[in-house]
């Protein structure tokens, strides 16, 4: 599919704002509803949008609808592309259909890295519950990032990130980044046996890895969240092992800290990073006793300088 081919299909424009850029979402009808559900928190345009000189494009779609393909894990063509509004041509335009490892176009990581100065990893982010600093949990997929941050919602943490930390260059600052929360596993039978689904608005999806799941958005489940960005102070990688073990480590070894972005001019002096490990069948609630053990009395553990 051609460029011109994808702004015919693609005629429906919904306004979103990402970290304070201006975004135009260009979908059909059969996204549109899907659209408003993911991003329910990044809608319109900021109110400075008539002083940034660019808006950026984003294109997304597949013939019964982009996300529904992308849920249902299908194997229909899937098309994608962006482009500045001072650029004629898309800055790259990309049709497949299995997993792709191009960077989002929502939000248009392309467009951020290179000209926002901003790093982003695969990680979850909460912020303390006096909301003076923010901790970011790497690990493998199903690890049990979002589940022990769960555990940390109900004893006073906050969300910032659930599953990207968005982090300043020059400052080593987080940003808030909201969207639909995945639970799995034990979290989905919960919250399918409580009913609570009957009244919110979710999605649902099948992983080959841990079975069905469940999307969600933190605030229908009462889990508070953090807006303004925060000071990272903590790094913890989660790792499983035969027994507990908390190791420091340095920010350029954390072996999960990939992710797009130069990180060689990131101020992570300040910035204390550990690896956690868990005996096999440890359960959250109790790998957040530990991260709380880590955070209060981080004394015990002197990070690598």
């Amino acid at each position: 599919m051609d460029f011109e081919q994808l702004k015919n299909y693609c005629n429906i424009k919904v306004e979103l704002n990402f970290f304070g850029i201006p975004v135009n979402a260009w979908v059909n009808q059969a996204d549109v509803d899907d659209l408003h559900f993911f991003y329910r928190h990044s809608r319109g345009h900021p109110d400075s949008a008539g002083d940034k000189k660019t808006i950026v494009d984003s294109y997304l779609y597949s013939a019964d609808g982009f996300f529904r393909s992308m849920l249902a894990k299908d194997n229909r063509d899937k098309t994608i592309a962006y482009k500045s509004t001072h650029s004629g041509e898309p800055t790259f335009i990309k049709t497949f259909n299995g997993w792709s490892g191009i960077p989002s176009i929502l939000p248009p990581f392309h467009y951020f890295i290179r000209t926002h100065d901003l790093v982003i990893f695969p990680a979850t982010v909460i912020v303390s519950p006096s909301q003076r600093q923010a901790v970011a949990l790497f690990g493998d997929h199903y690890i049990g990032k979002t589940s022990t941050a769960v555990e940390l919602y109900i004893k006073g943490w906050h969300l910032l990130s659930d599953h990207l930390l968005v982090m300043e260059n020059q400052t080593g600052r987080a940003h808030a980044y909201f969207s639909p929360i995945g639970l799995r596993n034990r979290n989905y039978q919960r919250i399918k046996q409580s009913g609570l689904l009957d009244v919110i608005e979710h999605r649902e999806t099948i992983s080959a890895d841990t079975g069905p799941v469940v999307l969600v958005h933190a605030e229908d489940l009462g889990i508070k969240k953090h807006s303004d960005s925060v000071r990272l102070s903590k790094c913890i990688r989660l790792s499983k092992g035969t027994d507990w073990q908390v190791d420091p480590l340095l920010f350029s070894d954390l072996p999960d800290l990939y992710g797009y972005g130069e990180t060689s001019t990131t101020n992570t002096a300040s910035i204390k990073c550990y690896r956690l490990s868990c005996p096999e069948k440890s359960q959250p609630h109790e790998i957040a006793e530990y991260i709380e053990l880590i955070f209060q009395h981080d004394c015990l553990y002197s990070a690598v300088q």
